[in-house]
């Protein structure tokens, strides 16, 4: 895997542990502390039994995680959205997690605008 991929898949991890610490992450998913510390550092990877765990967690297929992975850099990463229709699939690419956050962070900007 190259750098790239392996600082998306590092990316992907951390975002999806959240604010959960790695040892709670780690038992959550049913791996070691030391490996999920690796995976996030970018220092090695995940078996495919383990990126198989990684994914269930995120509620999608493996092969959605491992072409998210192992993708370049397309288009709809690149670009900015200019309304709402341009912006509902990346939204929809994100985690539970993240959407959550989304939706906090959005909350908290309005408000503090007014």
């Amino acid at each position: 895997m190259d750098e790239t991929s392996k600082q998306r898949l590092a990316l992907l991890i951390r975002n999806a542990r959240g604010d959960e610490s790695q040892r709670a992450f780690a038992k959550q998913i049913g791996v070691s502390y030391s490996s999920l510390q690796a995976w996030e550092a970018a220092n090695s990877v995940p078996d495919f039994e383990n990126l198989i765990a990684i994914a269930e967690f995120l509620g999608i297929q493996t092969s959605e995680l491992v072409r998210h992975i192992l993708a370049e850099a397309s288009e709809m990463e690149t670009k900015i959205p200019k309304d709402a229709a341009e912006l509902l699939p990346l939204i929809e690419m994100l985690t539970p997690r993240e959407r959550i956050k989304l939706i906090n962070y959005s909350c908290e900007t309005l408000i503090s605008s007014d």
